[in-house]
């Protein structure tokens, strides 16, 4: 921590043998703040063990997409050797490919419980709250925070956007595929469970009303893991899973209204641009959190080792959500913040064409 100081100007001027002295002009500057306790806190708790118990119930089985889970089973499959063999021999192939037909998951959760940690987390992300709406006149909007401790917790909700925090997710899944070459087909089902890695989640889903327009909808319920192993993670998921109810307004606004311009949209169309955009998505949010953290971590003279950051981009860099994330991050500092975010709003891909502008 630097010591207090004054800056002090001192100018003398010299005329042959005599001396011409300069009043002393003294500007006061702001003293550094001291870096808060909250920091060295989660950084202890980022790196401690998973809990490993009570386990509750979050919700039972559900049907519909799961990114993670139809990675896990890819993943599996490519892995196991005496299955693949099979499926060739079956499949008269050396290339198999699958279609998931069906995805069903429930999510199990053990409670955020350690009271020191709770404390510490609660503080810094009404710290980061403030800063972000100080600075940028932005109010992240989620409405409670929580640490869930029962079974359903979100049966209870009663306020929108809510934030449920927990240490750790389990996900039981039931899927449904179809491993396939040509014509040649082969059903087939898998059944288990997986400890989930997507840190922090904000769901949404796009449908066709019996009127036949469009509906984008996200979920009000966003779930928080601590249980990171990365203090760089655990303090960007609460800016990044706010701002994506923020950006997600015009994201999803953007895919209905594209949608509602070709008379012969369908689901299948609606999906293409939901995985396209939802990736831009990312990108922006991605760029607006490393920038906040950058601010927010330098007004409290706060730092982290880059093998801590580089981290938690390898982490990202698994899943295909996260494709254009660097791109983000490198546009929104080239921009700024609240620019950026006026470029999305107004349309979307005229932020594409701005982290098009970043060579490769």
């Amino acid at each position: 921590m630097k010591k207090n100081n004054l800056v002090v100007f001192i100018i003398i001027f010299f005329f042959g043998c005599s001396v011409h002295k300069q009043a002393i002009k003294i500007e006061p500057t702001e003293s550094p703040k001291p870096t808060p306790g909250y920091f060295q806190a989660l950084e202890q708790y980022a790196q401690a063990k998973s809990l490993l118990e009570p386990e509750y119930t979050l919700w039972d089985y559900q049907e519909g997409e799961d990114l993670e889970v139809q990675l896990f089973i890819i993943n599996y499959i490519q892995k196991n050797d005496a299955l693949m063999e099979k499926l060739k021999k079956n499949l008269r192939t050396e290339k198999v490919e699958i279609y998931f037909r069906e995805v069903k998951t429930s999510y199990a959760y053990v409670p955020e419980s350690r009271p020191e940690f709770k404390s510490a987390y609660s503080e810094y992300i009404g710290d980061i709250n403030k800063f972000v709406l100080e600075k940028y006149k932005i109010k992240l909007p989620i409405d409670q925070i929580i640490y869930a401790d029962s079974d359903y917790p979100a049966v209870k909700l009663k306020k929108n956007n809510t934030a449920l925090i927990v240490n750790n997710l389990t996900k039981k899944f039931r899927v449904r595929c179809v491993f396939f070459s040509g014509d040649k087909k082969i059903p087939y089902w898998f059944a288990g469970s997986m400890g989930s890695n997507m840190l922090g989640s904000v769901t949404c889903q796009i449908y066709m009303n019996k009127d036949g327009k469009f509906i984008a909808e996200r979920t009000p319920l966003s779930i928080w893991q601590t249980d990171t192993r990365n203090t760089y993670t655990l303090l960007s998921i609460p800016i990044e899973e706010s701002l994506h109810y923020l950006i997600g307004e015009y994201t999803d606004k953007y895919i209905v209204n594209t949608l509602e311009k070709t008379s012969d949209s369908n689901p299948t169309d609606a999906l293409r641009l939901m995985h396209v955009y939802f990736r831009v998505e990312e990108a922006l949010v991605g760029g607006i959190v490393d920038l906040l953290l950058n601010e927010f971590f330098q007004k409290n003279n706060y730092s982290l080792p880059v093998e801590i950051r580089q981290a938690d981009i390898n982490h990202k860099n698994k899943y295909p959500q996260y494709k254009y994330r660097q791109k983000g991050i490198e546009t929104v500092k080239r921009l700024g913040i609240q620019k950026s975010i006026a470029i999305y709003k107004d349309d979307p891909y005229n932020f594409v064409l701005e982290m098009q502008k970043i060579e490769e």
